[in-house]
């Protein structure tokens, strides 16, 4: 289960100042947003760590996300690759029917690790600004 993350608003004038210092937009946001699996793999691996039968929905933990772009939208899906055995993740976090218990180990990696992503991802585009001698 890829969980997307996104590059909020609220950093609209700090990208729109290193577009206008002509720099590396892409490339500030990028690294804004992949400093954002950093933080949550470290979680995700502890949570599915906890139900541990095989290793194979650990081992299909997305450990180096690429950004994906379509157009100006940038994308980040981090969180376990369903195709390499992360199905069960998608279990284990919201629960079945059938008797596998719910354990929202993603929504709380997310949830815990918001502030510190954001505030990452702000330096992250302030230190772009300031190679750039912007403000």
């Amino acid at each position: 289960m890829a969980t997307k993350m996104t590059l909020k608003n609220n950093f609209q004038d700090l990208q729109e100042k290193i577009a206008k210092a002509n720099g590396n937009l892409e490339r500030a946001v990028e690294r804004s947003m992949e400093a954002a699996a950093d933080f949550l793999n470290p979680d995700f691996k502890a949570g599915i760590a906890r139900h541990r039968r095989t290793g194979r929905t650990e081992h299909s933990l997305i450990e180096r996300p690429n950004v994906e772009w379509d157009g100006n939208k940038a994308m980040l899906r981090t969180g376990f690759s369903v195709r390499a055995g992360g199905l069960a993740a998608i279990f284990i976090n919201f629960g079945t029917k059938r008797g596998v218990k719910e354990d929202p180990f993603i929504k709380r990696a997310v949830s815990r690790n918001r502030k510190k992503i954001a505030e990452a991802q702000q330096a992250i585009l302030m230190e772009e600004l300031k190679e750039l001698g912007e403000k």
